[in-house]
C-alpha cells in the first residue's frame, strides 16, 4: 500500500483522508482498518460483548536507551475466549512519565495508554492486506511526544460473523 496511505495528523484535526485499496469493499473492514487506539471499543460494539486483551508477553529489549525504553509485546484481543485480533507491537517510550505508567501497569491497552496520557496520537497506516481465508491485517505508527507504536494486528479468518465469538 505504497501510495495509498492513511495519515492522521493531531494538528489537522478539521480534515479526515482516506485512501484504501478498493479491493477493501466492506464497510466493516475498513472501519476496524482506520481505527486509532479504539479497536477494543468497536469490536466490543460490534458483538455487544466484553473485549478483553491477553497479554501474552511484554518485556524490554536491549535496544532501549538512558532516555527511551523499548518493549516487544504480543496481545490477543479475546471475546467470549475467541481470539478475534492478534497483535504485536513495538513501544518507544520516550518520556519518563510515559515510562512510570507503563511500569507501574504493564497490562494497559495502548489506546488506554493514550487515554492517560490524554493525547491524540498522530496515526500512519504503512500496509493492509486481506487474505482468501477472509482473515486481514493492517501495520501502522501511533506517534506522540510520549509513546511511538509500531503495530501489526491480523484480524482472524471469520471474525466479522456476528456470531463467531458463539462457534
Amino acid at each position: 500500500m505504497s501510495q495509498d496511505q492513511i495519515t492522521y495528523s493531531a494538528a489537522e484535526l478539521n480534515i479526515t483522508t482516506i485512501h484504501l485499496p478498493c479491493v477493501i469493499e466492506n464497510p466493516i473492514q475498513r472501519i476496524l482498518l482506520t481505527s486509532i487506539g479504539t479497536l477494543q471499543q468497536l469490536l466490543c460494539a460490534f458483538y455487544n460483548f466484553p473485549i478483553k486483551v491477553d497479554i501474552l508477553y511484554n518485556h524490554i529489549t536491549e535496544e532501549s536507551l538512558p532516555n527511551q525504553t523499548v518493549y516487544q509485546r504480543r496481545v490477543n484481543l479475546t471475546c467470549n475466549s475467541k481470539i478475534v485480533v492478534i497483535a504485536t507491537s513495538k513501544m518507544i517510550l520516550k518520556s519518563s512519565r510515559a515510562i512510570s505508567i507503563l511500569n507501574n501497569n504493564n497490562k494497559i491497552a495502548i489506546g488506554q495508554f493514550y487515554k492517560i496520557m490524554k493525547v491524540f496520537p498522530d496515526f500512519q497506516i504503512l500496509d493492509v492486506s486481506l487474505n482468501i481465508d477472509s482473515s486481514f491485517s493492517r501495520k501502522y505508527i501511533l506517534n506522540s511526544c510520549d509513546l511511538e507504536c509500531q503495530i501489526t494486528e491480523e484480524f482472524v479468518s471469520g471474525m466479522l460473523s456476528p456470531d463467531f465469538i458463539f462457534q
